[in-house]
This record gives structure tokens, sequence and C-alpha cells, in this order.
């Protein structure tokens, strides 16, 4: 762009005003485009751009073991499996250890985010928990199963894996009264029996009344003797089996003295279940 010049007597070029005023019209443009390339440039060195920030969003998360009892528990539960699950990452291995040198086995989800025992931990008993975790190293955690002296055991009858007649009732005895009865039905394993007697005499089996409440087979000593009806009777029978006494003259077995629901009609046997 040019602009006109003034020539004067000392020969200094002088601007006219209109000149001037053009020059500086001209020129406010380029300032502005240049400014708006300078920001530009000022962002991109600065790294602000929308494509820098949302990288920076999507940073990966440290994983988050959860064990269930919780780390430092001193009185857990132990009615229930153990659980250990992790929050943004895998399990790649997962011991569980009591003091007692047991440990749990146990299996992974398919997400492999979640590991559960295959059985319940014990009773009074200390448990060490490892987890590990790839990319996030391993994970200890501890906790302190209740003790027996907290609690109550029923004992199961008939034992497992036995095989018995149909005169068998299914029972738990436990060592401490129970309170909620719709829960748990109790029952006495105690009283009455069938046994050998191989000390009484021949003759006062099936005619005389010498013992307490229990019925007594002539047997011999050792169980041995083909020959005795005690060693046949516990050849052709099991446990469960039903026994039927006929012609004692005695009352009828109480059905709290033993395994002896048979005693019970089914009415009686219905009124005392909490289930009713």
């Amino acid at each position: 762009m040019s602009v006109p010049q003034i020539s004067n007597r000392s020969g200094r070029t002088a601007w006219s005003r209109r000149g001037v005023l053009a020059a500086l019209g001209a020129a406010v443009p380029a300032v502005a485009l240049t400014g708006c390339a300078d920001a530009g440039d000022a962002s991109e060195e600065s790294g602000g751009s929308p494509t820098t920030k949302a990288s920076g969003s999507a940073e990966a998360r440290t994983p988050t073991v959860t064990v269930t009892p919780a780390d430092g528990t001193r009185k857990a539960a132990f009615t229930s499996p153990v659980e250990v699950t992790v929050a943004d990452g895998t399990l790649s291995d997962v011991e569980v250890a009591g003091n007692d040198g047991g440990t749990l086995s146990g299996s992974f989800d398919d997400a492999r985010t979640k590991w559960t025992s295959d059985r319940n931990p014990s009773s009074g008993t200390k448990y060490t928990v490892t987890a590990k975790v790839p990319g996030a190293g391993t994970h200890t955690a501890g906790f302190v199963t209740r003790a027996p002296g907290e609690t109550f055991v029923g004992y199961f009858t008939p034992e497992a894996n036995t095989t018995c007649g149909v005169g068998m009732p299914v029972s738990l005895d436990f060592t401490h009264a129970v309170t909620d009865r719709a829960a748990v039905e109790r029952a006495i394993t105690s009283g009455t029996f069938v046994h050998g007697n191989y000390w009484a005499s021949p003759s006062v089996f099936g005619s005389s009344n010498t013992n307490h409440g229990c019925i007594g087979l002539h047997d011999a000593k050792g169980a041995a003797d083909r020959s005795v009806p005690g060693y046949e009777f516990y050849t052709s029978s099991m446990l469960g089996d039903v026994v039927v006494v006929r012609n004692s003259g005695e009352r009828t077995v109480d059905p709290a003295n033993g395994l002896n629901g048979w005693n019970l009609s089914w009415t009686q046997w219905k009124a005392g279940s909490a289930l009713r």
C-alpha cells in the first residue's frame, strides 16, 4: 500500500493526515489476524486441546480388593463362605490359610472379579487371605472366626454316608437350648437301645424283665457265636430298623427317651413342631 507524502522546504518528508489514517486502517486487520494465529499456536503449546484433556481423564484406576469377613474382624461368623472381590481389576490367585494348618479351596466367577470358598471357615480359627491382582501386586487380609464357646454345636443323626432302616429319625442334638425352634427341631439321642447280653442266664430272655428299659438279646461274649439269637439279629438288621415289643406288660417308652418318634401318633408328632 502506498501512502501520499508531502515534501516541505527543509527536505523532510511529511505524512498527510489522510495517509496516516489509511495506514492505520490497513494495519489493524493485520494485527487482528496475527493475534488469532498466535492464540492458536499458544493453545497447542500449552497442551490444552480437547483430545489431551480427554486422554487425561481416562487414566486407569487402582484395583480395590475387598475381603469378606472384613480385614481385622475378631469375631467373624463362620456360617457363610469367604469371599474376595476386586473392582477395576481381576484376580489371578487367592489363598485362604488357617492357623490350624488347613486351607479353604474356592472358585472364581467368569470375569475373575470374585472368588468364593467351597465351604465355610471353621470356628475359633485365624485365617490369612492372600489375593493377587495383575498390575497391582498382592493384597493380604486376616480375620478370626468366633470361638466355639460363643456358639453351639448340633450333632446330626444318622451319621453322614450311612445306610439305615426306615425307622431311623433324622435328628439334631444341640449343645445349647434352641430359641428359634422354627429354624431347627431338637431331638434327644439317649435312652432305650437294643443290645446283646452275654452275662444273663438264657432262661430269662423272653420270660423275665431283668433290665432297666433296654431290650437285651441272648448273645455270646465277642458276638461271634452264630448259634445265639443276638448274632442272628445283628446280621439281619441295620441301624434304624423299627423294633416292636409285645406282651411286656410295661408302659410304652417315653418318646423323649431316645429316638422314639415312632411312639407318637402323627397328631402328637406335628404338635411338637414349631413349623405347624
